[in-house]
């Protein structure tokens, strides 16, 4: 029987480590070894998702690029009420609790 498929898992996992290490650290300072050790991987099993610490960030950007921006404009669209679609607009935009360190 073959293994489940975990790649998008895994990449879930090392962007959100990478995000709660933007928070706590210097971004200019990040490394793939200290997104690696907070997930307590080695260097290259970050390495074989993100090929370095620029394509990392950019993966970030895009994922919040899509949440606050792509996921609020479809948003829009859906339903005729002007009121509804700005409340889950707006809804949209919020923090999911304290810990959301990428609305930060």
């Amino acid at each position: 029987m073959a293994r489940p498929n975990r790649q998008v898992e895994r990449r879930t996992d090392i962007m959100d480590a990478a995000i709660a290490l933007i928070e706590r650290h210097d971004l200019a300072t990040l490394k793939l070894a200290d997104v690696a050790a907070e997930l307590g991987l080695t260097t290259n099993a970050v390495r074989y998702y993100f090929k370095d610490m620029t394509q990392l960030l950019s993966e970030l950007a895009l994922r919040s690029d899509v949440r606050f921006y792509d996921d609020r404009l479809r948003l829009q669209t859906e339903g005729d009420d002007p009121c509804v679609q700005l409340a889950r607009t707006i809804a949209a935009g919020l923090p999911t609790g304290p810990e959301d360190a990428e609305w930060r």
